[in-house]
């Protein structure tokens, strides 16, 4: 589980959040702002957190109409109770409270709460969520930060490549995603095309001139014109997508499971699927991607490693170790997760940052086992 532990969120018939139970004690990271993964009645979403104890607010986010979560902290072995909130962006405050104050029916539920959680806990690590140390026997590279540039807090990056003295950016959430060109001395966004606010965008690749995009669920993807952004065509495809790259004869698409695809990029259709594990263990959450030197680079979800790849095998040939990238005072509330990598093949030159970063990172891996 390494540095992410979960609560439960409770959302009933409104949409509204009615109570957080914590499950583990949370590491100390900044806080982050996630959506429930469902807004049906009955069910719950997962909610990763800090270790910094206030309140938490629900809020409307970016235009979109259902309840987010921001959570600044957590105890252990408590209870958090949130008053019923009527509306999805109304907000409320919670009150932490002992476990003889909870009401009898969340109390009988406790028990068994705990054990599925434990089960989904186990089932998580099984899906390669487990600590770095604990990869099988394949190197682990920390890292020496050779430059640092400058990158903007809105951007809640998705994709990222640098091709031709460019950076180019895939920023995320529903009425803020974008296609951006990028000067990477200043971070100033040169040219930039907003999608429509339904869009969340994902992965970003270049081919012959091409941008190609993905989105999170609208199962649609977005071509195009690298220097004018204008867009050329569109593509469907099938589930999520994540995370976006090509080696040279195919795209390569993650789609957060344990899974790369690889796509035609002539006619954007699937013509391949890639399981990828670390040992016997699958590596689930793959999300960013990148093709460095014959691998394929990826972002874990909600971790600070990276994934070095065997396009051949789908073996785990390497971690990258990136934990301490991002200097605590740079950390601020809005601060998320690691996402982004970069490859200036010419000058071998690697990028790294992460979702509402301020700073982006040229970065030299030093093999550390």
């Amino acid at each position: 589980m390494a540095a992410n532990h979960h609560h439960m969120v409770d959302i009933n018939h409104h949409n509204a959040i009615v109570a957080v139970r914590e499950v583990k004690k949370c590491s100390s990271q900044a806080p982050r702002i996630y959506e429930p993964v469902e807004n049906a009645p009955g069910r719950q979403a997962q909610v990763y957190c800090s270790s910094l104890y206030a309140a938490l607010p629900v809020k409307k986010l970016h235009g979109k109409e259902s309840p987010y979560i921001e959570l600044f902290g957590c105890r252990n072995s408590r209870i958090y109770d949130l008053p019923e909130i009527g509306q999805p962006h109304s907000t409320g405050r919670v009150r932490q409270r002992g476990l003889e104050a909870v009401n009898s029916r969340t109390f009988r539920l406790l028990p068994a709460i705990i054990v599925a959680v434990a089960g989904l806990m186990m089932i998580y690590v099984r899906a390669g969520a487990t600590a770095i140390d604990q990869a099988g026997g394949v190197p682990v590279y920390a890292y020496r930060i050779v430059n640092v540039y400058p990158h903007d807090p809105e951007a809640f990056t998705q994709g990222l490549i640098y091709c031709d003295g460019f950076l180019f950016e895939s920023t995320g959430l529903r009425g803020r995603s974008t296609v951006r060109k990028i000067r990477l001395e200043t971070g100033e966004a040169i040219r930039q095309r907003a999608l429509e606010p339904q869009h969340f965008a994902e992965g970003l690749a270049d081919w012959d001139g091409l941008l190609i995009q993905l989105t999170w669920k609208s199962n649609l993807g977005f071509i195009y014109d690298r220097n004018s952004l204008k867009m050329k065509n569109t593509f469907r495809y099938s589930g999520e997508g994540w995370g976006l790259t090509h080696d040279g004869r195919r795209l390569i698409m993650s789609d957060g499971s344990s899974i790369l695809r690889f796509l035609d990029p002539r006619t954007l259709r699937e013509i391949g699927r890639l399981p990828i594990k670390d040992g016997d263990i699958p590596i689930a959450n793959l999300n960013e991607l990148e093709f460095v030197k014959g691998e394929i680079y990826a972002n874990v979800w909600l971790t600070d490693r990276i994934a070095r790849i065997s396009p051949d095998s789908g073996r785990v040939a390497g971690w990258i170790d990136l934990q301490g990238l991002l200097p605590a005072s740079d950390r601020s509330a809005d601060v998320d997760v690691l996402n982004g990598i970069a490859y200036d093949a010419q000058g071998d030159r690697l990028f790294v940052t992460g979702k509402l970063w301020p700073k982006l990172f040229e970065i030299k891996l030093i093999r550390r086992r």
